[in-house]
């Protein structure tokens, strides 16, 4: 079996080069045109401006506190193989955690700030204790493949 979200990666890239690409275009025919030379809806071009670049700010921000990754978790060659990358910018890692099948004993899943932000943490056995990786980002991932992941999971899992 193998979960990942590649479509939902390219959809977030699109949705960015295109605020991106609108942001560049906006201001300058707000700056330029002539519609703006007296205030609209009482609001001058500069406000306009400001606004406009708050939001762009403010939308890269929320991206970057999710913190959201591509993962991708199968079993190849009798191991759990996760991979994941952080869609932040300048953020180019890949990661990959690897675990002999017979060794992994579990996960947890949190979801603080009432499900927006959520995280996985694998648990693997090593010298008869029970050892925990950092936690995985999962806010990418819709509710139907977090819920695919943990079916996925705990049909791997044993316990300790």
């Amino acid at each position: 079996m193998r979960i990942e979200n590649s479509a939902f990666v390219v959809r977030e890239r699109k949705l960015m080069y295109l605020s991106t690409i609108s942001l560049t275009i906006l201001i300058p025919i707000i700056f330029l045109a002539d519609f703006f030379n007296t205030p609209v809806l009482g609001l001058n071009r500069e406000l306009y401006i400001i606004g406009i670049a708050l939001l762009y700010i403010l939308l890269h921000l929320y991206r970057y506190w999710l913190n959201l990754n591509f993962i991708e978790a199968a079993t190849e060659d009798n191991k759990l193989v996760f991979r994941y990358y952080s869609l932040r910018f300048f953020s180019a890692k890949h990661k990959s955690i690897e675990i002999p099948l017979a060794d992994f004993i579990g996960f947890e899943i949190n979801q603080p700030f009432k499900g927006l932000k959520k995280s996985l943490i694998l648990f693997q056995r090593m010298k008869n204790k029970k050892a925990k990786y950092p936690p995985i980002s999962i806010s990418a991932l819709t509710k139907e493949q977090i819920a695919e992941l943990e079916t996925f999971l705990k049909g791997l899992s044993k316990s300790i």
